[in-house]
């Protein structure tokens, strides 16, 4: 269950698993729907209520110098 869990807030957010806005249940994400884009609702095995999901994908890109192939 998620520490700072409000059951009079509409809004949940976390960095670890979709929460359950009615009853606080935290899922572990682990498989693959759960990061992608068309993963939009989520049924509650604690408290069996559908709730409303949206995924928030970050992109970023790191590069690097490549050694120079001439000596």
């Amino acid at each position: 269950m998620q520490a700072n869990f409000n059951p009079d807030d509409d809004y949940q957010f976390s960095t670890d698993g979709p929460i359950c806005p009615y009853c606080g249940c935290e899922l572990t994400p682990d498989e693959g729907y759960y990061y992608s884009e068309d993963y939009i609702e989520e049924t509650c095995s604690r408290c069996d209520k559908t709730y409303n999901v949206s995924v928030n994908i970050e992109t970023s890109w790191s590069t690097t110098k490549r050694e120079s192939e001439e000596k």
